[in-house]
């Protein structure tokens, strides 16, 4: 049976048949509780520019996770007082998308800040920001989670579900790999390719709870300056240095295209379905339909074969991860 990217002919179609000519039995509707999306908004200033820029796409990707997500699933957005007031006030109707979560960092994460004493020589809205986002991981009420970014748009319909079912059957934790590696300092990854915590689907287990503590104590201490101080690399150490009984599944880089594309090529010219888009800006739905996401089977056929002969290149991702990451995400 002849295959594009991860999925048959058959199940692409009927996939597609899904989403286009769904009805309200097929729009299952998961409330249960035990499984779900988080995802976190953090503003540390009220004019803080870069946080209301998140706090204005974590809106527009919940409103389009919302339209694409088959079966849908309850979003949990742990959002701290600055953010939640901005969140009130510029988007009155947002509590529609999603649960809120009026966060506050864990106590845990408190007491080691309190430890350590102030830290000089950091961006202190990144820090702050990374950090909030893993007391968010440790906060979330699920038994099985789905972190996305606040810039993560979810392109294939039931790509959240598949997350929260078959990936964790088989693994404590899965993340795309990092398709900046390349960039990041390669070199200091030598264990296991570096992850990107944009995509976190995970059991909220005893064991997962103390790999987000790890990972917040090492960004505390600035365990790791050689590298960028983000919490998915404080993830990564804590993984490969300390939590290593852990199941962790790495995917392959087409769950997520950080650019605004239907399909990425490989540095081998294979042409790959985008799972999802991680980029600012990614909410953008203007962008996302010009794009046309989840396009036909046929039609990626055709993109294939255009791009293997070398007719078209359009939709096309830069061969190199490097200019990708020159597009300008975090």
């Amino acid at each position: 049976m002849t295959r594009v990217g991860w999925t048959s002919a058959f199940d692409f179609d009927q996939r597609q048949a899904m989403v286009i000519n769904a009805t309200s039995a097929a729009r299952v509707n998961v409330t249960s509780g035990t499984s779900g999306v988080v995802m976190s908004s953090h503003l540390r200033t009220a004019t803080s520019r870069m946080g209301l820029r998140m706090v204005r796409e974590s809106v527009r990707c919940a409103e389009w996770l919302s339209r694409v997500m088959q079966p849908r699933y309850s979003i949990e957005l742990h959002a701290n007082r600055l953010a939640l007031s901005r969140l009130d006030r510029e988007h009155p109707h947002h509590r529609a998308n999603w649960r809120v979560v009026n966060g506050t960092l864990d106590a845990r994460l408190e007491a080691m800040l309190r430890a350590r004493g102030a830290a000089e020589g950091r961006d202190r809205y990144l820090f702050e920001a990374y950090l909030f986002k893993l007391s968010s991981l440790l906060a979330t009420s699920f038994a099985r989670a789905l972190f996305l970014d606040s810039d993560v748009s979810v392109r294939q319909p039931d790509l959240v579900h598949l997350m929260l079912t078959t990936t964790l059957e088989l693994s404590d934790l899965a993340a795309p790999v990092d398709v900046a590696r390349h960039k990041w300092l390669a070199d200091t990854f030598e264990a296991a390719p570096p992850l990107c915590s944009c995509m976190l689907a995970f059991h909220n287990s005893a064991a997962v709870q103390q790999l987000w503590l790890g990972a917040a104590q090492r960004l505390i201490d600035v365990s790791h300056p050689e590298v960028r101080q983000g919490d998915q690399e404080m993830i990564y150490f804590e993984w490969v240095h300390a939590r290593r009984a852990l199941r962790v599944l790495v995917l392959p880089e087409e769950w997520y295209c950080p650019i605004a594309a239907a399909t990425w090529a490989s540095p081998h010219g294979e042409v790959m379905q985008c799972r999802a888009n991680h980029y600012h800006a990614a909410g953008d739905q203007r962008a996302l339909k010009a794009t046309r996401p989840w396009h036909s089977f046929k039609a990626a056929m055709r993109t294939a074969e255009a791009s293997r002969r070398g007719r078209n290149r359009a939709t096309a991702a830069p061969s190199s991860h490097e200019a990708w990451h020159d597009g300008g995400f975090l």
